[in-house]
């Protein structure tokens, strides 16, 4: 069963450490700039997944300047919707920079079974220990923690002059772990992690309205509120919730997608049990994501039951 995430973290800034580097990607004609690293993630069929990013670095043609060398573990499933801050305008000297290399020294996931117990998979039963997990088989991860994972930076280059160069970098856990073949019981770690420009992601917002001659269903003796229903994003076949709020009381319940790439999306609703209804426009939803704007749409119930 998917694991769903609802809760949404604070953006967390990060301790940073720097090294300069003396090479040839240094352009003494432009001025040193800054770099910041956000980490998001797009979501899979996991309870968790747990990595330690031991070091980040920025490659071009010479030596890597280093972003990061202090080690953090995240569970990326909590991610979800949120970015978390990496690298904060770490200065850079000026330059041109093509790749991200990340250092990943360990790794778990943790798996639903059909009877509701979890499995663990980890790099070490060491490491399941320490996040508070008994291993029940491997996870195999390839030279992570030795040669790293490269990713290549927006339109394969990053030019470094003044102004803080954002990157955003989404872990997709739902491609990056799968069952290693021959091998009973292990998994093996093949990130598919892509950067784009924080800058040119954009949002949606579906605002939901439930007039008053619509009555939500009751459902297993509970009545249905409309906070427990959800916008549903359709992220390449993974269906992404968030739950619908009224912070502003005012009768009109919302939810937001965050840090979207450009593009084409659909949005349905999440429902309770057996609950049905029809709205007004017809779900899904479809949207157009633009960089550095919010696509915004209002869904009105038009009745809600219970399917027989």
């Amino acid at each position: 069963m998917k694991r769903i995430m609802n809760r949404l973290l604070p953006l967390l800034v990060l301790p940073l450490a720097f090294a300069a580097c003396d090479d040839s990607s240094f352009d003494p004609t432009r001025s040193s700039g800054t770099m910041s690293i956000m980490l998001t993630d797009a979501p899979g069929d996991f309870e968790h997944a747990i990595v330690t990013i031991d070091r980040i670095e920025l490659l071009g043609e010479g030596q890597p300047v280093i972003l990061r060398d202090e080690p953090v573990t995240v569970d990326l499933l909590e991610l979800q919707n949120e970015v978390m801050v990496l690298v904060g305008e770490t200065p850079v000297p000026g330059g041109s920079y093509s790749e991200l290399r990340l250092i990943i020294s360990d790794g778990l996931i943790a798996v639903e079974q059909a009877d509701g117990s979890l499995r663990v998979y980890s790099s070490s039963d060491e490491f399941a220990a320490s996040e508070g997990f008994t291993s029940s088989g491997r996870l195999q991860m390839p030279s992570f923690a030795q040669t790293g994972i490269k990713i290549k930076l927006p339109d394969s280059e990053a030019v470094v002059e003044g102004d803080d160069n954002a990157v955003l970098i989404d872990f997709n856990v739902a491609q990056s772990f799968g069952h290693q073949a021959g091998f009973s019981g292990m998994w093996v770690m093949h990130p598919v992690i892509h950067a784009s420009s924080f800058s040119s992601t954009g949002s949606i917002r579906l605002s939901v309205v439930i007039p008053d001659s619509v009555t939500l269903p009751v459902v297993n003796d509970v009545q249905v509120t409309p906070g427990m229903l959800s916008a549903m994003l359709d992220r390449d076949g993974d269906m992404i919730p968030v739950l619908l709020t009224d912070a502003d009381s005012d009768g009109t319940w919302e939810a937001t997608f965050r840090f979207l790439p450009p593009g084409s999306w659909n949005v349905g609703l999440g429902l309770v049990g057996n609950m049905v209804v029809t709205t007004d426009p017809a779900l899904p939803l479809s949207f157009t994501v633009v960089s550095g704007q919010t696509a915004s749409s209002t869904l009105t119930l038009t009745s809600a039951g219970l399917q027989d």
